[in-house]
């Protein structure tokens, strides 16, 4: 198939500059300390934390932290080295034993605001899906910058919806919306009705909490985070099945005012707060439950107030989950840990006597391997709770695309003549119709030359799953079987390593089909990272001389075992003559970039300039030599996707492009243990990528590093070339990197603030003397997940450093690695 010259998108880009984002950034944590009488003595520090003062674990910490900060207290050493002093390091440990598994805070949005229920973001999926394809004007190639920190975002919502409406932002919890009672490390039960309150105190927790939620949607729709509705994940029956259904901001405002004029004095008042919350609450088949809520000398005030309390805990966790894309555990800035499962329970102390909403992680079918991650899923405490088994799921187009975007459709004429759907293609695969009544999401490179051939109406739910029939025609017997595996087979249980490419190039003939291409502005789904990123703008010819400047390729010298960070044109020019080389025959147009455009020459260029007036010139005046160039980068770039750091955390893997095409391309795996350890810190995240070759330069540092190649290859990259910049955590303007240096000695967080659930690492400097590039030593950090995350979470300028993504940052030149380097010389 060929790729369309017009591509139509739809991004949901902003209709201005958000105008003020700074009750988006919160200030410090605060620490409520007590004063409790000092004891006599305490023989270690943990009899000392539970049983003494701040005061008195500092003057201890002051005068014996060398002796108590050993063995399973050897992480106190690490907070030292970040920058903790001893008064810190005390507080830090009274405020975890006060605390946990609570991080309190102190709220930063004090003014509430109300959400927009006929807000709309520019272009989105919910407007554009039903216009003519004639009428859809093309935006690709056009930057969408958000001027809200995702990770930001996210802490506010967090900070608004609270756990199921529950805000830890007192350390008085008598005031709290509600209690949580954590049952396991995974799971939490919520609550409104924890001291036996009355009436008038359960309605105005309800309010409070509704409040909140209202004020977090305003934020989200002026962030261009959601339009008038977002979307929550519903098992209804006890099938395999779940909805993906719409939430209506409408019903959450109407929610709000009959709170607002609501009193326990006034029943009539009570029971239109009721009706709002079952209107609310319509994605679960609550009027089986409570249909009697609507007769109003039937039902009594506490069950009124039930059916409100789970209403608002219902919206504050779907509204979170939405922000999320529902993928992954409920894991707010506020709490230690990460919950699998929320039971909801409205103002019930009992679990038994009355409905509740269970929220949990399931696995999807055939979106499982779209997402890579379980999903959060609602239902009532009444669905039976079978054994765990895949779930299909039962959504629209738009739902899909807004929920789990950005995407594309593939529109195509139906049978009478209206606009249909020919597929949904969304991160790095297509739903498409896989027989009649069933819709299947997978790989492009899985699809056949069939997947188009039936579309669907636009506004259609559609079950997407992966269904199997069985053949009965078909007679096979063991004997056939295995007969025809007698040359094909290893033992089970054993596997070789695996590649997993991904990425397509794929378009539709013009005039047949016409493409349509939803973007979110806040990619909400985990797991999008910079690679992926990068691939997806490759594919569609989006941002590609960004691409070209993007610090994500790595040369490591087969020779030296020296590796170094190169721009992604530096990586192209490098390679693209071998891969011609290994095409047969050579293809279209190659030697007229190479000899008209001189291609190669202007991708290894210093300076951009020539290279992006090259590109101009192809798009203007040669399509073809365009075309040709980025198809053959396309294919190179996606046979490094799976280099860089695995997964799994292990292992680090290089590819080898050999010149010769009988040879295969080769992948050669690195342990990441040991002088190699170092390469942990570049796993793929949202703002790290690494696409890593072999290259035959001898790479070395002051004239070290020559290794002979006619040695086997050890397996050891000692050290990386890079450039890293400081971050600073929860401010919009960090300081430019030309106001600092790396002083020797001095121990970093290192990785991006948006994955600090996952950052084990940390950088110590060596240096020897100012005028000399710095080591960076990369070592895993000895604190625990659950400090790690109070450490972060209680400051506001926490730093941490990053590797340099793109030119015109200012950065520092170091060598990361894993121990230090006294062979090379660094001055």
């Amino acid at each position: 198939m060929t790729v369309p010259s017009q591509t139509h998108s739809y991004r949901g880009t902003q209709k201005g500059p958000v105008s003020d984002h700074r009750d988006l950034y919160p200030p410090e944590v605060s620490n409520h300390e007590s004063s409790v009488g000092v004891p006599d003595t305490a023989s270690d520090l943990e009899t000392l934390l539970n049983t003494s003062s701040l005061e008195k674990v500092h003057e201890v910490l002051e005068s014996s932290f060398e002796t108590l900060a050993t063995g399973s207290w050897l992480w106190l050493t690490e907070l030292a080295s970040l920058g903790y002093s001893r008064l810190d390091i005390a507080r830090f440990l009274v405020e975890q034993r006060e605390q946990s598994p609570w991080i309190y805070f102190e709220p930063w949005i004090t003014a509430m605001k109300l959400p927009d229920n006929r807000f709309h973001i520019h272009r989105c999926v919910h407007e554009d899906l039903h216009q003519r394809p004639n009428t859809i004007q093309s935006s690709l190639g056009c930057a969408t910058h958000s001027l809200v920190d995702i990770h930001t975002l996210r802490r506010t919502l967090s900070s608004l919806c609270g756990l199921a409406g529950v805000i830890p932002d007192t350390p008085k919890k008598n005031e709290w919306i509600g209690s949580v009672d954590f049952g396991s490390s995974s799971d939490a039960t919520v609550c409104y009705n924890f001291d036996n309150a009355s009436l008038a105190t359960l309605l105005s927790r309800v309010k409070r909490a509704v409040a909140s939620l209202c004020t977090a949607i305003a934020i989200l729709q002026d962030a261009n985070g959601c339009c008038n509705r977002f979307t929550a994940l519903c098992k209804i029956s006890d099938q395999s099945v779940v909805e993906l259904r719409t939430v209506h901001v409408q019903t959450v405002i109407k929610f709000d005012e009959e709170l607002k004029t609501a009193s326990v004095h006034d029943r009539g008042s009570l029971h239109s707060c009721t009706q709002a919350a079952r209107v609310a609450l319509q994605c679960l088949p609550l009027s089986e439950m409570f249909s009697h809520a609507s007769d109003t000398t039937t039902t009594d005030d506490v069950e009124c107030l039930h059916i409100c309390s789970l209403a608002a805990q219902f919206l504050c966790s779907s509204l979170v989950a939405y922000s999320q894309a529902h993928c992954g555990s409920f894991d707010p800035f506020f709490l230690e840990r990460e919950l699998e499962t929320l039971h909801l329970l409205g103002i019930s102390t009992d679990a038994n006597r009355r409905t509740f909403i269970r929220a949990r992680l399931e696995r999807l079918t055939c979106l499982d391997a779209m997402l890579n991650t379980p999903v959060i899923v609602f239902s009532l405490s009444t669905t039976a709770q079978v054994a765990p088994s895949r779930l299909d799921v039962l959504a629209s187009a738009d739902n899909i695309l807004d929920t789990w975007g950005p995407g594309g459709i593939l529109k195509t004429e139906g049978h009478n003549g209206t606009d249909s759907i020919a597929s949904i293609s969304l991160r790095g695969g297509a739903i498409y119709a896989s027989g009649p009544d069933r819709y299947h999401w997978a790989n492009f490179e899985d699809l056949d030359d069939q997947w188009l051939s039936t579309g669907w109406e636009l506004g259609a739910n559609i079950l997407v799953g992966a269904p199997i029939d069985v053949n009965f025609v078909c007679l096979s017997d063991e004997v056939t079987c295995l007969n025809a595996f007698r040359e094909n087979w290893m033992p089970l249980g054993t596997r070789a390593p695996f590649r997993e490419v991904q990425g397509w190039q794929f378009g539709v003939q013009a005039g047949l089909y016409a493409t349509g291409s939803f973007n979110c502005v806040l990619g909400k789904v985990p797991g999008a990272s910079l690679k992926l990123k990068l691939l997806t703008d490759l594919k569609h010819r989006s941002e590609y001389l960004a691409f070209l400047d993007a610090l994500c390729g790595l040369q490591v010298s087969f020779c030296s075992g020296l590796a170094k960070r190169v721009r992604m044109r530096d990586l192209l020019a490098e390679l693209m003559p071998i891969y011609v080389k290994r095409k047969l025959p050579e293809p279209e147009n190659w030697k007229k970039l190479t000899t008209t455009y001189h291609v190669v020459e202007n991708l290894a260029a210093k300076d951009m300039t020539d290279c992006e007036s090259m590109f101009r010139h192809m798009v203007m005046d040669d399509v073809a030599c365009f075309e040709t160039f980025w198809s053959m980068a396309l294919e190179i770039v996606v046979a490094l996707k799976d280099t860089g750091l695995h997964q799994t955390g292990n292992p680090f893997v290089v590819g080898l492009l050999p010149t010769n095409a009988s040879e295969p391309i080769r992948r050669i795996s690195c342990e990441t243990n040991g002088c190699n350890f170092w390469t942990k810190a570049l796993r793929d995240t949202e703002s790290c990528a690494t696409f890593a070759y072999f290259t035959l330069a001898c790479l070395q540092v002051s004239g070290r590093g020559c290794r002979n190649t006619g040695q086997l290859w050890h397996g050891q990259i000692l050290m990386l070339q890079t450039e890293v910049h400081r971050q600073f955590g929860g401010l919009k303007t960090p300081s430019s990197s030309n106001t600092w240096i790396l002083k020797n000695e001095d121990v970093y967080s290192f990785g991006s603030k948006d994955t600090e659930r996952n950052m084990a690492l940390c950088a110590r400097v060596v240096r020897s003397s100012p005028s000399a590039d710095p080591q960076l030593l990369i070592q895993r950090s000895l604190l625990s997940r659950s400090s790690l995350k109070r450490y972060f979470q209680r400051q506001t300028r926490h730093q941490y450093l990053q590797e340099k993504l793109a030119p015109s940052e200012l950065a520092h030149r170091a060598f990361m690695t894993s121990s230090e380097n006294s062979t090379f010389s660094f001055t």
